[in-house]
């Protein structure tokens, strides 16, 4: 499943379709969650 998902290293953590990848961006994870700002596209 997780690589199906793109998910390729730990900590992954994907949210609405945006992947979160590496303990560098867990404080964008968590302003995402508090936010509940819409997932960036690319």
């Amino acid at each position: 499943m997780a690589e199906a998902a793109g998910v390729f290293g730990a900590p992954s953590y994907i949210l609405n379709g945006e992947l979160f990848w590496g303990q560098d961006r867990l404080d964008l994870l968590d302003d995402a969650l508090a936010t509940g700002r819409p997932p960036y596209r690319a």
